[in-house]
């Protein structure tokens, strides 16, 4: 992904962070019955049908009905994406804010970057179901970034590899700053798909990020 595809979705971290190429990685499933239930419709349904799936699932969740056919409608996501996300939405089950982060999903302009929030929902899925539930989606200065019910936010990063720039220095730090919601004790956990700098590890550190690496070990990321 570009610069300004980044820098429209994830902040100024966009310069310092490389999209993960797709089936990059080895998994461990973390929900067998989801996982397979996905790759079951996948190879069953077709794509008329995945449509009508996923609109109910969608509908059922909450999403209002213009949300829901702006996004099954875009041209960057395929059925297959849509199966996903719209799974992996529902298994969100309880947490608020899930049209906006749709509503974010919308800003994909090709699908490099659809496969980028088709990773982030199921990296977030996998942080509700291994770590803590989450409470509620909220896009702050254009991080996706979900509250946890234990006390730290949580930022899910489909990245190969993050270092430690001046830009991922003020990004982190204006974060850091502005983040509030009920709840939240200060921290920040980030799930990182890949591997982080030494440096970018002292300084999110520094400012109460804790990043966990190579997180597609504990949840399935398909896309």
């Amino acid at each position: 992904m570009n610069s300004v595809a980044w820098a429209a979705t994830a902040g100024d971290w966009a310069f310092s962070v490389a999209m993960l190429p797709a089936g990059a990685g080895g998994a461990i499933v973390s929900n067998v019955r989801l996982t397979n239930s996905i790759k079951n419709v996948l190879q069953q349904e077709p794509p008329a049908r995945l449509r009508a799936i996923n609109d109910d699932k969608l509908k059922a969740i909450g999403i209002p009905d213009d949300l829901r056919k702006r996004y099954l409608d875009h041209r960057s996501y395929s059925p297959r994406h849509d199966t996903i996300i719209a799974q992996n939405l529902e298994g969100l089950n309880g947490v608020a804010g899930r049209d906006a982060f749709l509503t974010l999903a919308l800003n994909a302009e090709d699908e490099a970057e659809a496969q980028f929030y088709t990773q982030m929902i199921q990296v977030l899925r996998g942080y509700h179901e291994n770590v803590a539930r989450l409470s509620a989606i909220r896009v702050v200065n254009r991080f996706t970034v979900a509250q946890s019910s234990a006390g730290p936010a949580v930022i899910a990063l489909p990245a190969d590899r993050l270092i430690w720039t001046q830009r991922v220095d003020d990004a982190s730090q204006q974060l850091a700053t502005s983040y509030q919601a009920p709840g939240f004790n200060g921290k920040f956990d980030v799930w990182l798909t890949g591997t982080l700098s030494p440096g970018a590890r002292q300084g999110l550190e520094a400012r109460g990020f804790t990043v966990t690496e190579r997180v597609n070990a504990r949840v399935e990321v398909l896309d």
